[in-house]
């Protein structure tokens, strides 16, 4: 992604995309048993309407440590907020560098696994919290299927939310003259 401005702009674009590597048909089962490694020592914390505060803490001893292949379903109930949806610090070699290499998904049973490479500070790691729960009606998708709550995850690359009231967050204005350039690769393969 790519912003040109005219006059000094917050930007702070991200993509939003869904992903259950167990198949659209997987549920929160299957979400469960994904594994997730998030390249980040610190997160962001959030108020009560999961807006950020400025404060930056680490990961250590918490379970928004993921720095290590961590089991979901080990860890999503102990989650403030029923599930993960929190900006993580990403320790990074240089954000210029297109291929920092910030969070690994593997789903065992299908051998399916994600790396995501970005040029952000941040990534965004949502388990769906805000779906319909399970005993309710799910949100149609791919072929008639149902989405419910933690039937899927983003993971999205983006500088901190709310950067633009936090001096101690990364710059978000873009200044006339200067290129946004936002980069997220998604690579999809199979473990054999």
């Amino acid at each position: 992604m790519k912003v040109f401005v005219t006059k000094a702009t917050p930007i702070n674009l991200t993509n939003h995309s869904y992903f259950n590597l167990a198949g659209h048909t997987g549920n929160a089962c299957e979400l469960y048993k994904h594994q997730f490694t998030i390249n980040a020592d610190h997160w962001t914390v959030t108020d009560a309407e999961s807006i950020p505060t400025g404060e930056i803490r680490s990961v250590n001893d918490s379970v928004m440590d993921l720095r290590n292949s961590t089991i979901l379903g080990d860890v999503i109930d102990k989650v403030p907020g029923g599930g993960y949806d929190y900006n993580f610090c990403l320790t990074m070699n240089n954000t210029e560098n297109e291929k920092n290499l910030v969070a690994t998904v593997l789903h065992p049973t299908s051998g399916r696994y994600l790396k995501v490479f970005s040029n952000q500070p941040g990534i965004q790691f949502y388990t769906a919290n805000f779906l319909p729960e399970s005993n309710s009606t799910g949100i149609r998708g791919k072929n008639g299927s149902e989405y419910f709550k933690h039937a899927a995850f983003c993971l999205e690359t983006q500088n901190y939310p709310n950067a633009i009231n936090h001096e101690n967050f990364p710059n978000s204005i873009l200044e006339p003259g200067k290129i946004y350039h936002h980069t997220v690769v998604y690579k999809f393969g199979i473990i054999v």
